[in-house]
């Protein structure tokens, strides 16, 4: 009787711990799914998603907003500073870091720029903008304008690279 007690109480336990595990392992799930779901967006859903007027103003639309989480204006700085680093030759030959510069890669921070308080993030929109249509011709410019903001004193850019 008492070892039938026990292998009830055992079994009980067992699939608490079971169902335990079954919701933290779809919660974790999910929360790296959307975290890298908003990191990525390609360009058709970037196009149905923002739209951009004449004036270059960036025009969200409300469902983005969900899957939106804005970095440290430093995080942002950062990786624009890496993605500047693959077009400039800096007057030391020092560079730290370097982030592919792709279309998905500036609409995300298009996205999280728009959603953004900072003071500079029409001029870093623009910027983007024009990296996105792969035009690299202020790639020295936005490095060092990056650069002065992460306080910068190694690695200043003086041209483009051939």
């Amino acid at each position: 009787m008492e070892n039938d007690y026990k292998k009830k109480f055992y079994k009980k336990w067992w699939f608490y711990l079971i169902v335990i595990f079954i919701i933290l392992g779809a919660g974790t799930g999910y929360y790296f799914y959307t975290a890298h779901a908003a990191g990525k967006m390609s360009e058709n859903n970037f196009n149905k998603n923002i739209s951009i007027n004449k004036e270059g103003t960036v025009i969200l639309k409300d469902k983005t907003k969900a899957a939106v989480k804005v970095r440290s204006e430093n995080e942002i700085y950062d990786e624009i500073h890496k993605m500047a680093n693959t077009k400039i030759v800096a007057e030391d030959n020092k560079v730290w870091g370097q982030i592919k510069i792709t279309p998905e890669v500036c609409n995300k921070l298009i996205v999280e720029l728009s959603y953004s308080n900072y003071a500079d993030k029409d001029a870093l929109i623009k910027w983007l903008m024009e990296w996105k249509n792969k035009n690299y011709s202020s790639s020295v410019e936005i490095h060092n304008y990056v650069w002065s903001k992460l306080n910068g004193n190694v690695g200043k850019a003086t041209e483009l690279k051939k």
